[in-house]
């Protein structure tokens, strides 16, 4: 569903974009915001989405701003009935500073009623599917760029990035300990658990890549008590950045990067530090974080019909290992 639009017409000032999920939906979503900000360098962008992934691309110039598409005034965007979206698309207007020129969408049902609402407060409409359809293997980024191709909108480069200056106080570099430059960031969590590597075998790399002469660095969140027990036992420094833009921050100054299908691992990937994914019972050839230095390792497509935990425990620390010696080679 959508609109024609030329790249680079004239009154396009104001755009409205509206893309869910969590940080890594986000970061497989910036080849195609770039690409408007290309289009339309000029133009106001206002993202409606995770508003913490958002202040990455805030910062980066990729978009102007990023409101939670989890807001109680936004709620209304999502219901049938007219009358009740006009408040919300009110205040969307009120963000952008005037009137809406195009509108891009990504969602489960590009007909549903958000795209609907959209279509009101826009003159131009593009939309697209959230999400590839059952049983194909295009990577995320290619599906969601093809949305914007369609409707004339070139998506050239295909590889998320994120520029990250440094933003750390000194007394929180202190407080994480000064890099070293051999710094290895380790990150045992991910959004559900059924996708997490076992938190003992992050331990063993942590120890393989002291024999490299490497130090772990644990990034942490409140959700990750459990899994980063081994590594606190191992003696692991620990740091919990206070946001996504000093998570970044700690990320940038590593030399690699271990994770699991992650969020955090799209962002490492992306910020062009050697990564390495882990993936059990989720497709990394729809999935896998794109970057300059990027290693997954994944058994192949019997995992997809394996329980989740089989098929992470099929994952060996020799195979982490080897994969981080080929990211730094």
């Amino acid at each position: 569903m959508g609109s024609r639009v030329e790249p680079g017409e004239p009154g396009v000032r104001r755009i409205v974009v509206l893309r869910g999920g969590a940080i890594g939906d986000l970061i497989v979503t910036e080849p195609s915001l770039r690409a408007l900000r290309l289009a339309w360098p000029a133009a106001r962008i206002l993202l409606l989405g995770n508003a913490s992934a958002g202040s990455l691309l805030v910062a980066d110039g990729i978009i102007d701003d990023a409101l939670s598409l989890d807001a109680d005034w936004l709620a209304p965007l999502f219901a049938e009935d007219d009358s009740l979206a006009n408040a919300a698309l009110r205040r969307i207007e009120e963000r952008l500073r005037g009137e809406t020129d195009l509108a891009v969408a990504w969602l489960r049902e590009p007909e549903s009623a958000p795209v609907r609402h959209l279509s009101r407060l826009a003159g131009r409409v593009v939309a697209g599917p959230s999400v590839p359809p059952a049983g194909t293997k295009v990577h995320m980024v290619d599906h969601l760029a093809s949305a914007l191709q369609r409707a004339g909108i070139p998506v050239r480069d295909r590889m998320p990035r994120v520029r990250q200056a440094p933003i750390a106080t000194e007394d929180e570099r202190r407080r994480r300990g000064e890099a070293s430059g051999s710094d290895i960031a380790i990150h045992p969590g991910s959004g559900g658990r059924r996708k997490n590597w076992p938190a003992e075998r992050f331990a063993e790399v942590a120890a393989g890549v002291r024999d490299l002469g490497l130090e772990p660095i644990v990034v942490a969140g409140p959700a990750d008590a459990d899994a980063t027990k081994p590594l606190r036992a191992l003696g692991c420094r620990v740091v919990e950045p206070r946001d996504l833009l000093a998570l970044a921050d700690v990320l940038s100054d590593c030399v690699a990067y271990v994770g699991n299908d992650s969020g955090v691992s799209h962002l490492a990937a992306a910020l062009g530090v050697a990564t390495v994914a882990i993936f059990g019972p989720t497709d990394p050839r729809v999935w896998a974080p794109r970057g300059p230095r990027v290693e997954t390792i994944w058994v192949g497509p019997e995992a997809l019909a394996m329980p989740a935990e089989e098929a992470l425990a099929r994952v060996s620390v020799r195979d982490t290992l080897d994969a981080i010696r080929r990211c730094l080679s």
